[in-house]
């Protein structure tokens, strides 16, 4: 499992339909909101292929996202 902490820049009118978008997506939780366009978000993924696709291909195109920046990134052992 990896988990992700990402800062998301957005356009500020746009943040809360972001926000509320991000907060749909598979294992993405919104941390908080923050003046100017600034959205905190973890990504709980099961390898980093997975989350590099959700960001690359989803989160970045969403209307109004101007950057995603990995702050965090842990891999974590499945231990069955």
């Amino acid at each position: 499992m990896v988990i992700s902490g990402l800062y998301i820049q957005v356009k500020e009118e746009l943040m809360e339909e972001v926000a509320a978008r991000l907060a749909t997506l598979p294992g993405v939780e919104v941390h908080g909101c923050f003046t100017p366009g600034k959205i905190i978000i973890v990504l709980e993924s099961k390898d980093e292929d997975e989350a590099h696709e959700l960001v690359s291909q989803t989160i970045v195109n969403i209307p109004g996202v101007l950057g995603a920046y990995l702050a965090y990134c842990n891999f974590e052992e499945m231990i069955s």
